[in-house]
C-alpha cells in the first residue's frame, strides 16, 4: 500500500513535495524508502530531499534513494554527485555498487571513481550484476586501459554490451523524460456503457460473476453506489475488483474507498489507494498511507 501511495504522489509531480518532505521527516524507515522511490519523478525539485535519503542511517532507505538517483539521471541529479561519491566508498557492497551505477548516470566526469567498484562487479559470476556493471562502464566512457581489467569471460561479452548500450542511448534520445513540470489534466472518464445484466450479476452466488460484473461497471463508468456494497463481500477478490472499479465510477466513490483503506487484505487496500488517486489529488488523500 505504501508503494501504491508513493506511485500516486510521484504522478502528482513537484506539487507533492511538501507531503513527501513531511512523510520523510516523521516517517518510519519503510515510509522513508517509499518517499525516496517517489522522488525520482519530481525532477530537480526532489534532489535536496533525495540527497538526505542517500545519507539515511538505514540501508534499505539508502538503496532505494540510490536507485531513484539513477533513474533521475543527468542533468537534474548532478547536485547528488558529492553524496554519491561518498556512497561509492561504503563498506556495504550492495550500496557501493548502486552508488557506482548512479554516479555513472548522473556525473560521468566523476565516473572514474566508480570504475574499480564496477570492474569488481563485472568480474563476478552473478549474471545480472555483471551485465549491469559492464554496461555502466561503457556508458561512462571507460577506455581500453580500464576495460583491460575485465576477465576473459567478461571480455567476450563486450560487443553485445556495446550494441545494447547504443540502442538504449538511441531510445532515450527519442523519448525525453517529462520531468520538472506540473502534471497535465487527468484523462476524461469514459461514458457509461454497462451491459444490462451487470447489476443482476453483482448479486450472483458465484464469486467469478460478481468480479466480472464489478469490472464491467468500472470499464463503463457505472454507478459507485452499486459497487460500494461489494467492498463488504466475503471474497477478497470481489472486494479487490470493486475497489479497482470505483476508480472510474460515477457518483460518490471517495467515501467507500476511504473505508476500504482499512480492509484486512493488502491487495484491496492497494487497489483502494490507486482508485482514490483517480478521483482526487494524491497529496490530499493518499499521503497518510505512507
Amino acid at each position: 500500500v505504501r508503494q501504491e501511495a508513493a506511485w500516486w504522489l510521484r504522478q502528482d509531480g513537484p506539487s507533492s513535495l511538501p507531503v513527501l518532505q513531511e512523510a520523510f521527516v516523521h516517517g518510519s524507515p519503510e515510509t522513508r524508502a517509499s518517499v525516496a522511490w517517489a522522488l525520482s519523478g519530481l525532477g530537480a525539485a526532489g534532489v535536496p530531499l533525495l540527497a538526505r535519503a542517500v545519507g539515511d542511517p538505514e540501508l534499505p532507505v539508502r538503496l532505494e534513494a540510490l536507485g531513484a538517483a539513477r533513474r533521475l539521471g543527468a542533468p537534474d541529479g548532478r547536485p547528488l554527485a558529492l553524496a554519491l561519491r561518498r556512497a561509492v566508498e561504503s563498506e556495504e557492497q550492495e550500496e557501493s555498487v548502486e552508488a557506482a551505477l548512479a554516479l555513472c548516470e548522473i556525473a560521468p566526469d566523476d565516473a572514474a571513481l566508480a570504475f574499480p567498484v564496477l570492474l569488481a562487479e563485472a568480474n563476478k559470476s552473478r549474471l545480472t550484476g555483471r551485465w549491469e556493471a559492464l554496461k555502466a562502464l561503457l556508458r561512462c566512457g571507460a577506455d581500453e586501459a580500464v576495460l583491460a581489467g575485465l576477465g576473459e569471460g567478461v571480455t567476450k561479452e563486450l560487443p553485445r554490451a556495446r550494441r545494447e548500450v547504443e540502442l538504449e542511448l538511441q531510445r532515450s534520445q527519442r523519448q525525453p523524460k517529462p520531468l520538472d513540470r506540473e502534471p497535465g489534466p487527468r484523462p476524461q472518464r469514459p461514458e457509461a456503457v454497462v451491459p444490462a445484466e451487470t447489476p443482476r450479476l453483482l448479486h450472483s452466488e458465484r464469486a467469478g460473476e460478481r468480479i466480472s460484473a464489478a469490472l464491467d461497471l468500472g470499464r463503463g463508468a457505472g454507478d459507485a453506489s452499486l459497487l460500494a456494497a461489494l467492498l463488504h463481500d466475503p471474497e477478497r477478490d470481489v472486494r479487490w475488483a470493486a475497489a479497482m472499479a470505483l476508480g472510474t465510477a460515477q457518483g460518490n466513490a471517495e467515501g467507500p474507498l476511504l473505508e476500504a483503506l482499512a480492509d484486512p487484505d493488502s491487495r484491496v487496500r492497494a487497489a483502494a489507494a490507486r482508485s482514490l488517486g483517480q478521483h482526487r489529488s494524491a497529496s490530499e488523500v493518499i499521503a497518510p498511507l505512507l
